[in-house]
């Protein structure tokens, strides 16, 4: 259950079983640049060399700024613990997650990913992930919120779940 209640200049701040919601913002720069550049982040990742302050920036500044993305931090007690973005292209919305290495193994994941699923149900589209084949905690996450797995080649895993109607 998630219940909403707004909170500052228009921001809204929703909870999840154990977990809080707000969108992210310039000042988590730092944080989301460490998460990002933590040696297991960086192995399951796409790209996987260390992103540069100046980078990292600039690609921060699109997130916030673009209109089919969003971009929120999971709090727990107030504490960012990880960060869940979405970005709409065509008939799909496509989800990463990344989790602070201190609380990763805590079911965070899955709860963000249902979270941002029932935020964006409205737009009725198609879900998906793709994710490292090592990567077993994500394809697990992704897995426990509904997921299923529709490809897997040169490496990487794509999962699916339609829009609930």
């Amino acid at each position: 259950p998630s219940s909403r209640s707004p909170k500052g200049e228009g921001r809204t701040v929703v909870m999840a079983t154990r977990l809080m919601f707000r969108h992210a913002r310039m000042e988590d720069a730092a944080l989301l640049l460490g998460w990002r550049n933590d040696p297991v982040t960086r192995e399951m990742s796409f790209n996987t060399r260390m992103i540069t302050m100046e980078e990292h920036l600039t690609w921060l500044v699109q997130q916030l700024m673009g209109r089919s993305k969003w971009i929120y931090m999971a709090l727990k007690n107030e504490q960012p613990v990880g960060v869940i973005r979405a970005e709409e292209r065509g008939n799909i919305v496509e989800l990463h997650i990344t989790i602070s290495p201190d609380h990763r193994g805590k079911g965070f994941s899955t709860l963000a990913i249902l979270w941002m699923m029932e935020r964006l149900s409205i737009k009725k589209k198609l879900f998906v992930a793709r994710i490292k084949d090592i990567n077993a905690p994500s394809i697990g996450a992704f897995l426990s919120a509904g997921f299923a797995e529709v490809a897997r080649a040169e490496g990487i895993v794509t999962m699916c779940r339609a829009p609930s109607l």
